[in-house]
């Protein structure tokens, strides 16, 4: 698979695919969405999906995934949709929706994922508003303001 280095839209969704997700799937860097979600991987999901800093959507929902999930997503800045939910993570992801600053402590080090519209973790459905995203971009710049 990572010899698809051009690749810019993988949708293999709904094929009971098993396994675990190989690390060369770090090696599409041109790829802008991945939706893998529906299938039967299992695992961690591996540090090298954070290479895929082209990413707009990435959908991992509904499978068997395990472990933490990797700090390296955090590279991904033009994320703008993030669904993780139905897997077996050991990170706490809250069940309800959450905004303005409880959504910033949330994502702690994913806060430079500042494209971010939707996020799906858990059973709900968590989509940033507006209002709130403009919250969440201001407060980010501020902080971003205050590193300098």
């Amino acid at each position: 698979i990572g010899a698809l280095d051009g690749l810019t839209y993988l949708y293999l969704a709904n094929n009971q695919i098993c396994g675990h997700l190989p690390s060369e799937i770090g090696r599409l860097t041109s790829l802008k969405n991945l939706w893998l979600n529906c299938n039967r991987l299992e695992g961690p999901l591996p540090a090298e999906l954070g290479a895929l800093t082209a990413l707009t959507h990435l959908s991992l929902s509904k499978n068997r995934f395990t472990g933490k999930i990797p700090s390296t997503l955090a590279n991904l800045t033009n994320l703008e949709k993030l669904s993780l939910y139905s897997n077996n993570f050991d990170t706490g992801v809250p069940s309800d929706t959450i905004q303005g600053e409880e959504l910033l402590n949330f994502l702690g080090p994913f806060r430079k994922l500042v494209r971010i519209e939707e996020l799906e973790a858990e059973n709900e459905k968590f989509k940033a508003e507006n209002e709130e995203l403009r919250h969440f971009k201001a407060k980010y710049e501020e902080l971003k303001a205050r590193e300098m």
